[in-house]
């Protein structure tokens, strides 16, 4: 089975998706919010990453250890839901 990082554009077909939203419905414009702030959400989980690992540069061992473990748990969170949110 290819990995679906050995992928190449010739590989790829594009994919076509049409998501229904209906004003009307509370729930459904919950979910069409939630889709229209993924990107924001991705961009905030990558600068709160990013200062995280600049925080691990303390001089303090404890506090570096404990913001590492902290890190360590976000990637773990991610990888459980199947998410990559330094992707591309």
């Amino acid at each position: 089975m290819t990995d679906q990082f050995d992928l190449t554009d010739e590989d790829l077909e594009p994919v076509y998706a049409t998501l229904h939203f209906y004003h009307d419905d509370p729930e459904s414009m919950r979910r069409l919010r939630e889709c229209l702030d993924a990107p924001d959400v991705k961009a905030a989980v990558r600068d709160f990453h990013e200062w995280l690992r600049r925080q691990s540069d303390s001089e303090n061992a404890e506090y570096a250890n404990a913001i590492d473990q902290l890190r360590e748990k976000m990637f773990e969170v991610f990888s459980d839901r199947g998410l990559d949110p330094w992707c591309e």
